[in-house]
């Protein structure tokens, strides 16, 4: 579990203070993040099982429910559609959520905002850098021009998407000297395999028992899976099955997440003066007005069909940016903002989308109702 405070605040009523953290989470096991802060001296408002009861109870007066809100998931669809098959055969779900208007009120009408720890960050969605710990990793490993070329390079010889080519780029050079040393491709790679019964992945780290799958046989009505790594090509694979790792994305993605967390950690521990910062890095055209509106309105559409967000590649399709020079510059007061995904780091691209106030006050306005399907879709 990371965290990170980003603003501080004050009760009206009886100035009593409180702290807005936005918290990463990864493992997810139950009440991870209530307990945490429980066990940081930290509890959650109106936590009625991790408070005592008086407090809990004097808490629901002014807070009725939990002050605990998921604002992002991020993870990868390896099953389809896929928007681009030419080019990768995943898609990368990213979503925000910002506070409910409840919360959205209690922040503005019973606490007073003290001192906001992020100037980057929306109070209503998060900071900038969704992943806790990219922007340390930045500062502490930066890369010149010609590196990230080299590197850049190795990826597109063999296939590699920039989902993963940017993880890759916020480690050390040491660790990406060694990776792309010893890298094998997925056809290579014997070390991690997918079942053929149950389509766990089974790693090296999970288990010396490298020849026994350590999942569940879901596809098979098993309580313990008894797949194997190899099989025989006349065997008959259950209905939906895929072999996602032979994806070289997916594979690097898999081998570099154990690396990029562990480096995270060790980032955010590390004591720092105040005013580090992650290199300065080249910034595109200062958006007009007339250009912000029209990110706007291309915006709600998108988020009409259930969109979440414009990457920086699909601004050019935006009326009045076809030539503004990226990543594009936005003012404070924008109703808009840029952000960058787990794993981006210097040089990557920019997702823009609407502040989280701006996106509950424009999506009461309408309901998004999600294509359901009927029957099960043919895996390829």
């Amino acid at each position: 579990t990371f965290l990170k405070p980003i603003a501080y605040y004050r009760k009206k009523d009886d100035q009593s203070e409180y702290s807005l953290v936005y918290v990463n989470i990864l493992s997810g096991i139950t009440h991870q993040v209530r307990i945490t802060m429980q066990s940081l001296g930290h509890p959650l408002v109106s936590d009625d099982r991790y408070l005592p009861r008086d407090q809990a109870m004097a808490d629901c007066q002014w807070c009725p429910r939990n002050f605990l809100c998921e604002v992002r998931q991020d993870w990868f669809d390896m099953c389809g559609p896929y928007k681009h098959p030419e080019r990768r055969r995943f898609q990368r779900i990213s979503i925000e959520n910002p506070l409910p208007p409840l919360f959205q009120d209690i922040l503005e009408k019973k606490l007073e905002l003290m001192q906001k720890l992020d100037p980057t960050a929306d109070l209503y969605q998060g900071p900038q850098y969704w992943a806790l710990g990219d922007q340390q990793l930045m500062a502490d490993f930066p890369k010149d021009g010609e590196f990230r070329k080299k590197v850049m390079r190795w990826g597109i010889r063999r296939g590699i998407h920039l989902d993963a080519m940017d993880r890759l780029l916020l480690l050390s050079r040491e660790h990406i000297d060694r990776i792309m040393t010893e890298y094998k491709p997925p056809e290579e790679d014997e070390a991690f395999w997918v079942c053929p019964e149950c389509m766990n992945l089974n790693h090296p780290d999970q288990s010396e028992r490298s020849n026994e799958c350590q999942g569940f046989g879901f596809l098979t009505a098993q309580k313990k899976c008894q797949g194997k790594p190899k099989v025989l090509r006349s065997t008959k694979l259950p209905d939906g099955w895929r072999d996602y790792l032979a994806d070289p994305t997916i594979h690097l993605i898999w081998i570099l997440n154990p690396i990029l967390l562990e480096a995270r950690r060790m980032a955010i521990e590390k004591s720092r003066p105040s005013w580090d910062r992650p290199p300065t890095e080249e910034e595109g055209d200062m958006a007009t007005q007339e250009q912000i509106k029209s990110l706007h309105a291309a915006l709600v559409q998108d988020a009409k069909t259930g969109g979440f967000g414009l990457n920086e590649e699909d601004l050019k399709d935006v009326a009045g940016l076809e030539t503004a020079r990226m990543p594009l510059c936005l003012p404070p007061d924008s109703p808009v903002w840029r952000m960058r995904l787990p794993g981006k780091g210097l040089g990557s691209q920019w997702r823009y989308s609407l502040k989280g106030k701006e996106r509950i006050r424009v999506a009461a306005n309408f309901s998004v109702r999600l294509k359901t399907y009927k029957e099960p879709i043919l895996a390829d």
